[in-house]
């Protein structure tokens, strides 16, 4: 059994940038990182020599705070704005777009979350726990 620690050890649900780069959140360090797409290998890698963080060229493309999407969970694409929607686990907003270059984008209105102590009491506030469906009896958003 190998010992190895994952490079992103809390990864989200990721998307790809126009360029190729991979939007990757992380929920621990509250960040999306952004992957430098000519940074990563060429062939498939074998299973147990895996992606080293350090070997890859990264950067910060949003910094979650305590105001601002706390817990980050997943980044995806919207062809409406050609921004990017960052949803969290808990806070207020739930999600909000940013531009490519992970700047707020000021023509889309954030949607309202719950802090964590508020969670499932007010059901006027959104409180995304996965995106997609596990099952389909599931739903998508709690």
């Amino acid at each position: 059994m190998s010992t190895a620690r994952a490079p992103w050890p809390q990864p989200g649900t990721m998307a790809l940038a126009d360029n190729g780069d991979i939007l990757l959140p992380e929920a621990g360090p509250d960040k999306v990182l952004r992957i430098d797409h000519t940074t990563l290998p060429a062939a498939p890698l074998p299973v147990r020599a895996g992606i080293s963080a350090a070997v890859c060229g990264t950067s910060v493309f949003f910094q979650g705070t305590s105001a601002m999407l706390p817990f980050v969970a997943g980044v995806a694409h919207d062809p409406t704005c050609d921004c990017y929607a960052i949803s969290s686990f808990f806070g207020d907003p739930a999600i909000a777009w940013f531009n490519n270059q992970g700047q707020p984008e000021p023509d889309r209105t954030p949607v309202p979350g719950a802090p964590l102590a508020q969670l499932g009491k007010n059901p006027e506030r959104l409180q995304p726990v996965r995106v997609g469906r596990s099952r389909p009896t599931e739903p998508c958003i709690r």
